[in-house]
C-alpha cells in the first residue's frame, strides 16, 4: 500500500510507493469501459465457467501451427486467479493451478463480482493497479471524491486498451 498525502480539504496531493490503486464498485464503472475490457480480454466472459474451451483450442492450434505461444487462452477469471494467488511463471503446473482456481472462483463468485475484482486488480502500467487509478492518470485528474463514471466517460477506450 502506498503512502498517500492529502490536503486539508481531503484532496489527494501525492502518492509514493510501489502499488497505486483505488478500488471502485462495478456500478461506478461506465458500461462502455467494462465492455472494452471484455472485448479485448475475454469476449465470451459471460458464456464460460472460468475456462474458455474455444479460446484454449484456438491457442493450441496456434501453438501447433506456429510453434510458439503467441496467443493467450486465459480468461478474465484465470487472469484474476493468477494475479491474486499465483506467480507469473510460465509452466504447466502454474497453468493447471490457475485453471482450477478460476473454476473455483466461478463457483463461488458471480460474474459481476469477478469483473469488479479484475478491474480493480489489473496492472495498467506505471505502477497503477485498477481502472480508477489508471483513468485518473490518463485524464491527469484526481478521482478522489468524484464520480468515476463521469471521469472515465471522457477517458478514451483506445487509451485504456493501450495501457494493457
Amino acid at each position: 500500500m502506498p503512502l498517500r498525502i492529502y490536503a486539508r480539504d481531503g484532496a489527494l496531493l501525492a502518492e509514493y510507493g510501489e502499488h497505486r490503486s483505488r478500488p471502485v464498485k462495478l456500478d461506478d464503472v461506465p458500461k462502455n469501459l467494462q465492455q472494452a475490457f471484455l472485448d479485448i480480454e475475454d469476449a465470451r466472459f459471460y458464456e464460460h465457467q472460468g475456462v474458455d474451451i474455444k479460446g484454449v483450442l484456438r491457442a493450441l492450434r496456434s501453438v501447433i501451427s506456429t510453434g510458439s505461444a503467441s496467443q493467450g487462452a486465459s480468461t478474465i477469471t484465470m487472469q484474476l486467479a493468477r494475479n491474486s494467488f499465483l506467480d507469473s511463471g510460465k509452466n504447466f503446473e502454474r497453468k493447471l493451478k490457475e485453471t482450477l482456481l478460476a473454476i473455483k472462483m466461478e463457483q463461488t463468485l458471480d460474474k459481476p463480482q469477478i469483473l469488479e475484482l479484475y478491474l480493480n486488480k489489473i496492472y495498467l502500467g506505471n505502477r497503477a493497479y485498477g481502472i480508477a487509478f489508471r483513468c485518473g492518470n490518463l485524464l491527469r485528474q484526481n478521482l478522489g471524491g468524484t464520480d468515476l463514471g463521469a471521469e472515465c466517460d471522457d477517458c478514451r477506450i483506445a487509451q485504456s486498451a493501450v495501457a494493457l
